[in-house]
């Protein structure tokens, strides 16, 4: 918390807390720059029955049994990590795409631009199994967003968390959809 208090992500409001900094205030380290951003793809499965995903099984209205479509990538500038997105959907809708247009199914700033998308931030310790994969310490403060779209006609398309990288972290409309019309 002290590191991304000393980044600006966080600051402290005397005895009342710990709060997440509003888009202003944040140090040149978060702001927008040039990037070769690139994606590498970790895995594709098909997941349920975890507590990690009850969340998620939850916002699609699904019971405990039924399975969910996970693609895990993580995002780079160059060869410097900047964030682990794990993205969810129905299974029926990534196979209705085909696994030759998957790559194209997730590119997620065209997604968000032909729906609605609602995300919140929250402070976290980075999962260890995306430790390595940022480069980071088992236990580092991170700010992990959780992000909903849904299609034109409401329904939840997507489900995504990103686990941003403390140090290396920027915003843009793909770390903070700030652009395109969302609800904090």
């Amino acid at each position: 918390i002290e590191q991304l208090c000393r980044q600006g992500v966080l600051y402290r409001d005397g005895n009342r807390g710990t709060f997440i900094a509003p888009h202003a205030e944040r140090t040149p380290p978060m702001v927008e720059k040039p990037s070769q951003e690139r994606q590498r793809v970790l895995f594709l499965d098909s997941v349920y029955e975890s507590a990690n995903v009850r969340p998620v099984q939850k916002a699609f209205h699904l019971e405990d049994h039924q399975r969910l479509f996970r693609m895990v990538r993580l995002v780079l500038d160059g060869d410097t990590p900047l964030r682990v997105e794990e993205i969810y959907t129905l299974p029926e809708t990534a196979m209705d795409k085909g696994l030759n247009e998957l790559e194209s199914f997730f590119q997620l700033d065209q997604i968000r631009s032909s729906g609605q998308s609602r995300w919140d931030l929250h402070a976290a310790l980075i999962p260890p199994k995306y430790s390595r994969l940022l480069e980071v310490r088992q236990g580092t403060p991170v700010i992990c967003r959780r992000e909903q779209i849904r299609s034109s006609d409401g329904s939840l398309f997507l489900y995504i968390n990103t686990w941003l990288h403390p140090d290396n972290v920027r915003i843009t409309s793909s770390t903070m959809p700030f652009a395109a019309p969302v609800h904090p």
